[in-house]
């Protein structure tokens, strides 16, 4: 059990616990378990998260250090505070006979949604783009054929 300022922390990544952390101001009361055999755990395998993604976007131009994906991706996250920095996490790629296959980092939650929706504005912004221009075309040669049937 651990609860700052009356609020229960179970279930939430390092990274969210960091970042709440972070967010206070004022006077911190921690109210913490000790439990020697989970610390040593995190500690030995500098890892304290666990938990599987499915990614809904594709990844192809990835930062420095970050692995590609596409969309329907697997991944097991086991640190989401890689390298105690916040925004990166580390992951394993799940291959299709449910092995981990590839070790690497992808952008964090906060991240991967800033992404997804910019590649989702950016695709909806083309196919305007193309539906409008398509839509001039064709007016274009309706108008055409109804001066050609007035000529007549």
């Amino acid at each position: 059990m651990c609860q700052v300022n009356d609020m229960d922390l179970k279930g939430i990544t390092r990274e969210e616990a960091v970042l709440l952390l972070l967010s206070l101001q004022d006077q911190i009361q921690l109210m913490v378990h000790h439990r020697r055999d989970e610390y040593d755990h995190v500690v030995s395998g500098q890892r304290g998260d666990s938990f599987h993604i499915k990614a809904h976007f594709n990844y192809d131009q990835p930062n420095k250090g970050e692995m590609s994906f596409c969309k329907g991706d697997i991944f097991h996250v086991i640190d989401t505070l890689h390298n105690g920095v916040v925004g990166s996490w580390q992951v394993y790629r799940i291959g299709r006979s449910n092995q981990e296959v590839q070790k690497g980092i992808i952008p964090n939650k906060a991240r991967a949604e800033e992404l997804a929706t910019a590649q989702f504005n950016a695709s909806k912004k083309e196919s305007l783009s193309s539906e409008s221009r398509g839509s001039f075309f064709r007016r274009r040669r309706n108008s055409h054929r109804r001066s050609k049937s007035l000529s007549k």
